[in-house]
């Protein structure tokens, strides 16, 4: 670890956010760990991914293994350590929140194909593996 520190601090700013907090156990309160946070928050790949995210739900799902899927981006954004007081990030929640079905699952577009069972038509509905995955990244 001695050596391994020092590397991941000259990373990109989540790499040093994460290091500081989840390695080095500093506190969120900390100098450092501010100043890291604050380099993440305004790093263009995040933003981008902020904005990206922000035109929830984008694509109609075909398939759920597709790491450029909203949802997956989501999640990514939440192991960052983006939360609900992030610039950008309440709009997403809201709109994300919008598509709850009357079961209590949050929903996304699919698109399910006659021979599987569905209308082959795009839809909103909800699938007992994506539910949580998207939960996850709101909470």
């Amino acid at each position: 670890m001695d050596k391994l520190i020092p590397w991941l601090l000259e990373g990109s700013p989540w790499i040093r956010y994460r290091t500081r907090v989840d390695l080095m156990h500093q506190s969120e309160q900390s100098p450092e760990v501010r100043k890291a946070r604050s380099d993440m928050l305004t790093d263009p790949q995040v933003k981008s991914l902020v904005t990206e995210l922000s035109e929830w739900p984008g694509e109609v799902l075909a398939s759920h293994k597709s790491a450029g899927l909203l949802m997956h981006k989501l999640v990514f954004i939440a192991d960052l350590g983006l939360t609900a007081d992030d610039p950008g990030i309440k709009k997403i929640i809201a709109r994300i929140l919008k598509h709850q079905s009357a079961d209590g699952p949050l929903q996304m577009p699919m698109n399910i194909s006659e021979s599987y069972g569905g209308s082959g038509s795009d839809m909103w509905g909800w699938a007992l593996c994506d539910t949580p995955v998207t939960l996850y990244g709101i909470l």
